[in-house]
């Protein structure tokens, strides 16, 4: 939305942004479990709404946050955090912001101008973002390590396995070689 007036341009994007929801970043915890999580820049008006909440969708069944229940952090956004399973690393989650009366809400992924009603993301794109743009040569480590073992996980459990590429299957195969994993600690 822009407009050839500079004076115009900066009132509308002002309003636009106070009515826009912002998906900021994305990252995973290890720490025991498993979860996706997700950094969100919430509009003025949902929270100013006491019944807004946000929706998680995955694998089926959904989940709602209220917003007031919500905590901020010190950069104002609130995270939903999605748990998962190794196995479902591929599987793609989607996060809905609604107003109180149940209305969806606009998303912008990473101030983009990419506007949608529903931001749709997996662990995998996670990990392959990590691996894509990390500076950090041990973070790119990191995830392609756990993208591996999701890999495993979905191969040992039979999860989707019709959803594997070729490729992906070889690399953890050759991975699982190369740590000469021993056949009694597969599991």
């Amino acid at each position: 939305y822009t407009f050839a007036m500079p004076a115009e341009n900066v009132i509308i994007s002002a309003v636009f942004e106070s009515l826009t929801s912002n998906v900021t970043s994305v990252s995973m915890d290890f720490n025991g479990k498993m979860f996706l999580i997700t950094y969100i820049k919430l509009s003025d008006d949902v929270m100013a709404d006491a019944n807004a909440y946000v929706s998680v969708t995955f694998n089926g069944k959904t989940t709602t946050h209220n917003v007031a229940g919500l905590k901020r952090d010190g950069q104002g956004r609130v995270s939903v955090r999605q748990e998962l399973f190794a196995a479902m690393m591929r599987d793609e989650m989607t996060l809905q912001v609604f107003n109180g009366q149940g209305e969806v809400q606009t998303l912008m992924y990473k101030e983009t101008e990419d506007v949608t009603d529903g931001f749709v993301y997996s662990a995998l794109k996670y990990l392959k973002d990590r691996q894509e743009n990390s500076k950090n040569e041990e973070m790119k480590e990191l995830a392609r390590a756990a993208e591996l073992y999701g890999t495993a996980v979905q191969v040992y459990f039979g999860y989707k396995t019709d959803e594997l590429p070729p490729e992906d299957r070889a690399a953890m195969e050759e991975a699982a070689n190369e740590i000469s994993i021993p056949e009694s600690c597969a599991e």
